[in-house]
């Protein structure tokens, strides 16, 4: 009788105990594998994180008057670690076909115009000061958003073309695709300039502006980063670069929020996974010991019948990964099934599209490392009875 039927008529016989270790294996399976799922998805939504973060810097002229020109954006754009630029710029126009909301007497009456390559971001529309109540904001060079008031002091209608002029005789006409709101309008007082009321604030495009003004220039920057982890990097050479001439200041609040969260999961998950680890070897290695212990009349029944010290190894090996390779394909269809529903009850997993999922290189890695580490343990509990002489185990038997 060879090794392999030997191994499964034990099992069969001690059905129990092999029941026992089964459910033992399955345990630290299942653990082990729902904690690298976890670590993976967790990894890669820090990568993608990475990518997609709000990290930013951001460059703010100190001379309102000259601020920074393309050769500016060119430099800029060259520096590594950078991803996109919003610029923004300002310029001042005089009524035309559209009259300013009258502020302070002595104070002139002109508009203010702002330009961002994407109002949806670093605008007061992205923190929510003003809000859009009708249309929506400019997607071109010739659209533009105008406060709800002033259009209804002028009679401008959503979509209605509107001639504005610039301080320097430049005039431009842009479509209204929008009305906004602050909400504090009226509680301006009558000592605020015309020009700084609310309501005479006009938004578009930067392009709009430069068109405007006749000039391609732009008063501030935000600078977004591609790794926010070296955004003080990209803050130290900007500020060199422009030292004395703009104010330098960093914002990855998002990322850094995000990250902490994923990076306390990163570390609980591979504490967890330690301590499954090697409470797994530990009971499991007890558990062997005891098992090899009782086998003692066994192995020396075998030995005196002449079957070799390797081959009864061999059928106690077959025995161990036998059951360590059932638990570990049950171990698998259990996680499948579990993952979804902690997935769901993780917050920063909750709205991204990383879902957790077992990886196939981190099932190879497992299955090899715990058959590794079954034929360690089961050699440690076999090896006391291995080393003995024949005589020395027959005599332990009849003791």
């Amino acid at each position: 009788m060879n090794c392999f039927v030997r191994a499964s008529k034990y099992l069969y016989r001690k059905k129990r105990k092999a029941i026992l270790l089964l459910l033992l294996f399955l345990v630290i399976n299942v653990m082990v594998s729902g904690t690298l799922a976890i670590r993976i998805s967790s990894l890669r939504l820090a990568e993608e994180l990475q990518k997609n973060s709000e990290g930013k810097v951001m460059l703010e002229s100190l001379d309102r008057q000259n601020g920074f020109e393309e050769h500016d954006l060119q430099e800029i754009m060259a520096i590594d670690n950078i991803n996109w630029i919003n610029r923004i710029s300002e310029t001042r126009c005089l009524p035309s076909q559209l009259f300013p909301v009258a502020g302070n007497v002595e104070s002139e009456g002109l508009f203010d115009v702002h330009g961002y390559d994407e109002l949806e971001k670093d605008s007061p529309f992205a923190e929510h000061i003003y809000r859009i109540v009708e249309g929506n904001l400019p997607q071109s060079r010739d659209e533009i958003v105008i406060n709800k008031y002033l259009a209804e002091k002028n009679g401008i209608q959503m979509g209605e073309e509107i001639l504005l002029q610039s301080v320097e005789g430049q005039t431009v006409e842009a479509a209204v695709t929008g009305f906004f709101l602050v909400g504090e309008e009226e509680r301006q007082t009558d000592n605020v300039a015309t020009v700084n009321r609310i309501e005479n604030q006009l938004y578009a495009t930067t392009d709009f502006v430069n068109m405007l003004s006749g000039e391609k220039d732009f008063i501030n920057a935000v600078i977004y980063v591609n790794n926010p982890e070296q955004i003080e990097d990209t803050a130290d050479i900007l500020a060199e670069m422009y030292e004395g001439r703009a104010v330098i200041s960093a914002k990855d609040n998002t990322f850094q929020k995000l990250n902490m969260t994923i990076g306390q999961t990163e570390r609980i998950t591979f504490l967890i996974l330690l301590l499954t680890i090697m409470v797994g070897c530990a009971v499991a290695g007890l558990l062997l010991a005891m098992w090899a212990r009782g086998r003692k009349k066994e192995i020396a029944v075998l030995i005196s019948l002449g079957v070799p010290k390797g081959n009864i190894f061999l059928q106690m090996l077959s025995e161990e990964l036998f059951l360590y390779g059932l638990a570990f394909i049950g171990a698998q269809v259990i996680t499948v099934l579990l993952l979804p529903v902690v997935g769901g009850r993780m917050e920063y997993l909750q709205e991204n599209s990383f879902m957790l999922q077992l990886s196939p290189g981190g099932m190879i890695v497992s299955l090899c490392a715990g058959l590794a580490g079954v034929m360690i343990l089961t050699g440690i509990s076999v090896f006391p009875y291995m080393k003995k002489q024949v005589k020395e185990v027959l005599s332990e038997m009849e003791g």
